[in-house]
């Protein structure tokens, strides 16, 4: 994390690898990766993950569906 200037946030507060959870699973929900696989690979349950990033996935398919009723 200090080669790539990530050791602390903004407000100077130190990270922890677990800081970057948020940003891996935004990313793999982006990409489609099937919900209950990362459910698993995240050691947690796909209720948890639909609560907290629920958000991420009705802004992409807003994106999609733009134009699709032209």
């Amino acid at each position: 994390m200090e080669a790539a200037k990530l050791k602390t946030d903004v407000f100077g507060q130190v990270r922890s690898a677990y800081s970057f959870q948020h940003t891996c699973a935004t990313l793999q929900l982006r990409k489609g990766t099937d919900v209950y696989t990362f459910a698993i690979n995240m050691r947690t349950s796909v209720r948890m993950i639909e609560m907290y990033y629920s958000d991420v996935v009705p802004e992409d398919l807003a994106k999609q569906l733009e134009g699709s009723f032209d």
